[in-house]
């Protein structure tokens, strides 16, 4: 096991609702059918320099387990903010513009 800052956490997408109500009065954010919404009620998210970094979900197929890239870290209000779900781009909007732009 790796130590030393986390690596991972265990997260629950947010209803769209519930995100766009917490982020109303923060200036700047945006919270659309772009974006995934997604919390622990461990307190733990996203932070300084996870930008960019996945949302996975795993799958077991049979006796395999599949990873399914859901998003990639956006941007937060503060870092684990009590009632603030982290926001995460919506990967399967951009499937098309990724496959263009491959080389």
């Amino acid at each position: 096991p790796l130590e030393g800052p986390l690596t991972q956490a265990q997260i629950d997408i947010t209803d769209m609702d519930s995100c766009s109500n917490a982020y109303r009065s923060i200036k700047g954010a945006t919270v659309d059918e772009r974006v995934i919404c997604a919390l622990s009620p461990g307190g733990q998210d996203a932070c300084q320099g996870d930008s960019g970094g996945p949302l996975i979900l795993p799958k077991q197929i049979n006796q395999k387990i599949n990873f399914y890239l859901l998003g990639v870290v956006s941007y937060g209000y503060k870092c684990a903010e009590p009632g603030y779900p982290g926001i995460y781009t919506k990967v399967a909007l951009y499937v098309d513009w990724v496959k263009r732009n491959m080389r």
